[in-house]
């Protein structure tokens, strides 16, 4: 009798356990898809002088892809983390719209048309691009374009935050994040 309860008991257990793994799987299998790629730079490579201070002055262009369909938003950092001082926030663009879709193209235009996004201040206390432009003296710096798919409509705070501030209030939101890395050192 008595073995016969501790087998049930090891039955209820690796039941429960097997449960558990599934939920969990079920809740992050997605989180494992998402994917951003530049068609201008291919990942922690160097970038092409056309967008940075020596040339023109534009931002790439990125394909998101493979997003949770629990998206409703997607936050978009740029920064050097190179900088001589501290990091260096070149671009934050937030509350980019992004229900029903599972893939989103951006900036494949010029950037002041996109006005489907709202904008935080860059290190340059501007909203707007700030091209990488590394001291020509300082060694190649980092480029990281960073995407958070969030799971609100609306991150609901002032334009004259710092990237810290963005990153706090939407830590609890974020239901995944992927990176593209690029480099550019001046001549």
């Amino acid at each position: 009798m008595k073995y016969k309860k501790n087998i049930l008991f090891l039955v209820i257990f690796v039941v429960f356990l097997l449960f558990l793994f599934i939920f969990y799987y079920l809740k992050h299998s997605n989180m494992q898809e998402l994917f951003i790629s530049s068609s201008n730079f291919e990942d922690n490579s160097f970038i092409s002088s056309d967008f940075t201070c020596d040339w023109y002055d534009k931002i790439p262009s990125f394909v998101i892809e493979k997003l949770p369909i629990e998206t409703k938003s997607i936050v978009l950092i740029v920064d050097d983390p190179d900088a001589p001082k501290w990091t260096w926030v070149h671009f934050v663009a937030f509350d980019i719209d992004n229900r029903w879709q599972t893939s989103l193209s951006l900036f494949t235009d010029n950037i002041d048309n996109y006005y489907w996004f709202k904008r935080w201040k860059n290190s340059s206390n501007e909203l707007f691009w700030h091209w990488p432009c590394p001291p020509k003296w300082h060694w190649v710096h980092r480029y990281f374009f960073k995407v958070y798919a969030l799971n609100i409509d609306k991150v609901d705070l002032s334009e004259w935050i710092y990237k810290d501030e963005l990153l706090n209030y939407i830590k609890d939101n974020i239901i995944w994040y992927w990176q593209i890395i690029a480099k550019y050192e001046r001549k």
